[in-house]
């Protein structure tokens, strides 16, 4: 995405272009762009963000999912900036709250500590044997066996081809925890096709206000979702197996991915 900083005079940029990745959230399912902190659109002035699905089938530009599917139609989203300015340098970033890996943030929104959420799943990935030789017992475990770590069910990225005419497909060469990138994460997937860790109707963690922000309440994919998931690139058995974790637990270890997955001695 190309956001400029428009000159309602000439139509051209003001201050260049500013190129970026969205913050993909693939527990919520959304993907949000965010100005740089310190660049501003011009107030006061009506802006056009075009969506474009691709051309036909071997158009590599414009938006597809995981898979390939291409956007179904062209998306318009207008909006107005404020004639309000404001000092720069109190820009925040409001798109992931702050988590902590040894205690519960004080929030909003309140969200638990990170260990103790990967806590839950030592049963089966610690001890002698850890299933999948994913080791989640101790920082030094994760870091061993986990961050980086090529998910054991993907395709490794020397295995295939990568140019204009084959393009890597999403998924292969994925590790299980990519620290500044939970949408490149596999451990995530891995719980995302486990329909038990969504909040069930009517559960106050399916609409949280700070995640909210105007969608709907948070349901699990549906089947064919889930099952085009699988069939792209998630393998054998959803996670925790015969468990579940809850809305907030997962959206902790999302942030805390997103945050660069930091780990820290914890006082008892």
């Amino acid at each position: 995405m190309t956001p400029g900083l428009i000159d309602p005079t000439t139509g051209e940029s003001a201050a260049g272009n500013y190129f970026y990745e969205p913050k993909y959230n693939p527990y919520e399912r959304t993907a949000t762009y965010q100005l740089e902190k310190g660049v501003r659109l011009n107030p006061g002035v009506l802006h056009t963000l075009v969506i474009y699905p691709p051309a036909d089938e071997k158009d590599i530009t414009g938006i597809r999912a995981f898979d390939g599917a291409p956007l179904e139609k062209k998306k318009t989203v207008s909006f107005m900036t404020s004639e309000t300015v404001t000092d720069p340098s109190h820009d925040v970033d409001d798109v992931w709250p702050v988590v902590d890996w040894c205690n519960e943030t004080v929030g909003p929104p309140k969200l638990p500590a990170v260990r103790t959420v990967i806590g839950k799943c030592v049963g089966c990935h610690g001890g002698t044997n850890p299933m999948g030789r994913m080791d989640l017992s101790s920082p030094d475990a994760i870091r061993t066996s986990s961050i980086g770590v090529l998910a054991a069910e993907v395709v490794p990225l020397d295995h295939v081809g990568n140019t204009s005419q084959t393009p890597m497909i999403f998924g292969q060469g994925m590790p299980r925890i990519d620290p500044g990138n939970p949408g490149n994460s596999y451990l995530l997937y891995k719980l995302i096709i486990n329909e038990l860790n969504y909040p069930s109707p009517g559960d106050p963690a399916a609409s949280d206000p700070f995640w909210e922000r105007g969608l709907p309440p948070l349901e699990p994919p549906s089947n064919e979702e889930i099952q085009r998931l699988r069939d792209s690139f998630v393998w054998m058995d959803p996670m925790p197996v015969g468990g579940r974790l809850l809305a907030d637990d997962m959206r902790a270890l999302v942030v805390w991915i997103a945050q660069g997955a930091h780990m820290a001695q914890c006082v008892p």
